[in-house]
């Protein structure tokens, strides 16, 4: 109620509006930093080893979040061919741990339905 008596204020809104059309106007500071440089070092012209270094990154990002130490994930990354980088990096969003969980516990179930079934004497010579 208290809301909907102050808006009833010509000048309230008023200067609601132009408060919003001073802060579209005005820069914020944020908009006006610079960026900081792509690479740390002298930009190089080899688009191989920019790909490579993108690669490395890609894999070792990935294998970080899926809790590989530094160590193992650099091992990981030094073993690796050039088409195998490729490869893994186009593909890292598909590397798991432990695979397929659905696939592994279907598996799993239709194996123990099958050692079950002759043990328990339901199902004579079918295999």
């Amino acid at each position: 109620m208290l809301r909907a008596r102050r808006l009833r204020r010509p000048w309230v809104v008023g200067v609601a509006i132009a408060w919003t059309m001073i802060l579209a106007v005005v820069p914020r500071p944020t908009d006006a930093a610079p960026l900081p440089p792509l690479w740390s070092g002298a930009p190089d012209d080899d688009p191989e080893g920019t790909r490579a270094r993108l690669e490395e990154k890609i894999i070792a990002t990935r294998l970080a979040a899926l809790g590989l130490s530094a160590t193992d994930t650099a091992a990981i990354v030094t073993r690796l061919t050039r088409q195998e980088r490729a490869e893994l990096a186009s593909r890292a969003d598909e590397v798991g741990a432990g695979g397929d969980l659905v696939l592994i516990a279907a598996l799993i179930l239709i194996a123990a339905v099958l050692l079950y079934l002759p043990l328990a004497g339901k199902v004579h010579g079918w295999w």
